[in-house]
């Protein structure tokens, strides 16, 4: 009976589900199990891809990134029954669709619509992505900046906030990680972690974060502005930096020394020794 009762979760049509739990029943009985059809799709044969999988590239696409997918193509076409094709005719009219900004380009499903960088939103990329997090001014002053997200399980989604730090034209920002979350350390930071964009090209991941031992490091930005990212899936994780703005040209301060003791954990994250925290093992 449990059996029946999960198969009726898991597969999608309640009919071929009762059939499939009917016949393991049976055959776990001693019984021979019964003879059925395969499933019958009343889409067929529309919903094959029989001209493959079409693609394009977008002209900001760098060689580099253009040689990664056809690679990857290569690869997934060996392995598979699916075949990739390029189609150069699939792609927005620049004539007509929506001039992006920062790198972002033209949806296209809606040419009207922009596809952005991480860390910008609004219909033209030019705008701070909307939910939580701030636009802050700067200072010539560290000011500290300290920011919380997550709750106190694990999800399949990121809990994220967007903040923009901003100064004055003619300057730059520079930005400083004093301390995150202890036992969310991870090769990709994939649980939870801090992006800082300072990097020149916006298009590209900015700077992350997720271990405590990277404290002290500072960046500092091409441009007035420094978008930062905050994400998490697995409990709570805390950021903390500092920011200020300094005239353009100016040195990168060397890496503050490490601190003896660290913050403690947030309250609901018990891992304490990251080689031994059962979450992240067996994840």
């Amino acid at each position: 009976m449990a059996i029946a009762m999960l198969l009726k979760i898991c597969i999608k049509g309640t009919t071929q589900a009762e059939e499939i739990a009917a016949g393991i029943e049976e055959q776990a009985n001693g019984g021979n199990r019964t003879k059925r059809q395969a499933f019958k799709d009343r889409r067929y044969p529309n919903t094959l891809w029989s001209e493959g999988v079409n693609y394009y590239f977008h002209p900001l696409a760098s060689r580099e990134m253009r040689s990664a997918f056809l690679k990857g193509a290569k690869w997934w076409e060996k392995d598979t029954c699916i075949n990739f094709a390029e189609n150069r005719m699939e792609r927005c009219d620049p004539r007509t669709s929506v001039k992006c900004e920062m790198g972002g380009f033209p949806h296209p499903r809606d040419c009207q619509k922009c596809i952005c960088p991480g860390g910008y939103g609004g219909a033209r990329c030019t705008e701070r992505p909307s939910g939580c997090g701030e636009k802050i001014q700067a200072s010539t002053n560290w000011v500290t900046l300290e920011d919380v997200v997550g709750n106190n399980r694990e999800n399949e989604d990121f809990f994220t906030c967007n903040y923009w730090i901003e100064s004055p034209v003619g300057t730059v920002i520079q930005v400083r990680l004093l301390d995150f979350t202890t036992g969310l350390s991870v090769d990709g930071c994939k649980y939870a972690g801090v992006e800082i964009k300072t990097n020149k090209d916006q298009t590209l991941t900015g700077y992350r974060f997720c271990s405590p031992d990277a404290a002290g490091l500072t960046l500092q930005s091409f441009t007035n502005r420094v978008p930062i990212m905050t994400y998490n899936r697995l409990y709570k994780s805390k950021t903390v930096l500092e920011y200020r703005y300094v005239p353009k040209g100016s040195t990168v301060p060397p890496p503050l020394p490490p601190t003896t003791t660290k913050n403690p954990l947030v309250s609901g994250l018990q891992c304490t020794d990251e080689s031994r925290c059962v979450t992240l093992v067996t994840y």
